[in-house]
């Protein structure tokens, strides 16, 4: 939990706050950098194999034709183009994170107990 946090809740008169609003931020913080991390991975995935294409292309078939190249540069430009987004999207989210005023109005004394 963050000393910022701490200090805003009290400032509000919740000294009594649900621990699960931290556990919340976190995991939303950790889901956002799964995320990048997917993108990052896609995008790695897409740059290498555009450069097999072109490797294997010019590897095996001497021959060029324009054809592969279009391929190979394709996907190349693709991956730069997943890994560019998964850039933007990582940081305009960890910005909304940060932004995000949170809304702490639920106490532990005020959440519903189970009746036995």
């Amino acid at each position: 939990l963050s000393e910022r946090l701490v200090l805003e809740l009290r400032a509000a008169g919740m000294e009594n706050y649900s621990s699960h609003v931290p556990a919340a931020i976190a995991k939303t913080k950790l889901a956002n950098e799964r995320t990048f991390l997917a993108w990052v991975r896609t995008s790695l995935k897409m740059f290498a194999l555009g450069y097999a294409i072109a490797f294997a292309h010019t590897y095996f078939f001497p021959a060029e034709t324009w054809m592969d190249r279009i391929i190979a540069v394709w996907f190349q430009m693709t991956g730069l183009a997943f890994f560019a987004y998964g850039v933007i999207r990582y940081n305009r989210m960890k910005e909304w994170i940060r932004s995000t005023q949170v809304d702490i109005t639920c106490r532990n004394d005020d959440l519903p107990m189970k009746q036995a």
